[in-house]
C-alpha cells in the first residue's frame, strides 16, 4: 500500500474515533446537566436517565432514552413523553410515563393524564402541553454504563478530552499542511509567469 493511501487510511480511523469521542462527550455532560434539573436539546433531541422503576419493564432504573421534540397536538393515547412534572414532590423534573387520557381544555390547548407502567394508579397531576419535553422513541441499550464509566471527572478527562484535543491538534494540522501547500504551489505558479514575462521582455530588448 502506498504512503498516501495509508495516511488517508489513518486519517479517516482518526475521523471516526474523534466524532465517537466527540458524541460520548456530549452525551455526559448532557446527561449531568439533565442530573440537576434542566434537559439540553440538540436538534430536537434530548437524552434522559431513568431514575426510577415506574416505567418497568419498558425501562429500566439507568436506562437512557432518547427523546425527541413533537407538536403536542401529534401524541395520542399510549405515547412515552417526557415532561417537567407538576407533581409538588418533583415539581420541575423530568419525569417519563405513558399517556392514559388527552384533556382538550377550552382554549385549545391539552393536557394528558400519565402514568407509569409499573404504578396501579395514574399521576395526580397533569402533563400540560407547555410542560412537554418530548416524546420516548428509543431505550439506546448499554449507553448507561458508559455514562457511568465516563461520569468520573478523571476518566473524562483522560478519555475523552486529552483524545478529542490531540485529534483535533492532528487535524489542524493537515489542515494548515494543506494550506501551506497550496500557497507554496501559487506561489509557485506566479513565480514561474513572473519569470517567462521577464524572459519575454529580455528576448524583446
Amino acid at each position: 500500500m502506498k504512503k498516501g493511501a495509508i495516511k488517508s487510511v489513518f486519517s479517516k480511523i482518526l475521523n471516526v474515533v474523534f466524532v465517537l469521542f466527540f458524541l460520548i462527550g456530549v452525551a455526559v455532560i448532557i446527561i449531568a446537566a439533565t442530573s440537576r434539573g434542566s434537559v439540553p436539546s440538540i436538534a430536537g433531541v434530548s437524552f434522559l436517565r431513568v431514575s426510577t422503576g415506574s416505567m418497568a419493564p419498558h425501562y429500566s432504573i439507568g436506562d437512557i432514552i432518547l427523546v425527541k421534540d413533537v407538536d403536542a397536538h401529534s401524541l395520542a393515547v399510549g405515547d412515552v413523553i417526557s415532561f417537567y412534572s407538576e407533581d409538588p414532590d418533583i415539581k420541575g423534573v423530568a419525569n417519563t410515563h405513558r399517556i392514559a387520557e388527552i384533556i382538550v381544555e377550552k382554549d385549545g390547548t391539552r393536557s394528558f393524564i400519565t402514568k407509569g407502567d409499573a404504578n396501579s394508579d395514574k399521576d395526580i397531576y397533569r402533563a400540560h402541553e407547555d410542560k412537554i419535553i418530548g416524546k420516548a422513541v428509543r431505550r439506546i441499550p448499554g449507553l448507561n454504563r458508559v455514562i457511568d464509566f465516563f461520569q468520573n471527572d478523571t476518566r473524562f478527562f483522560i478519555f475523552i478530552l486529552v483524545p478529542v484535543i490531540v485529534i483535533a491538534a492532528f487535524e489542524v494540522r493537515n489542515f494548515m499542511r494543506i494550506v501551506n501547500e497550496k500557497d507554496e504551489a501559487v506561489n509557485d505558479r506566479k513565480e514561474g509567469s513572473q519569470q517567462g514575462s521577464d524572459e519575454k521582455a529580455e528576448t524583446k530588448e
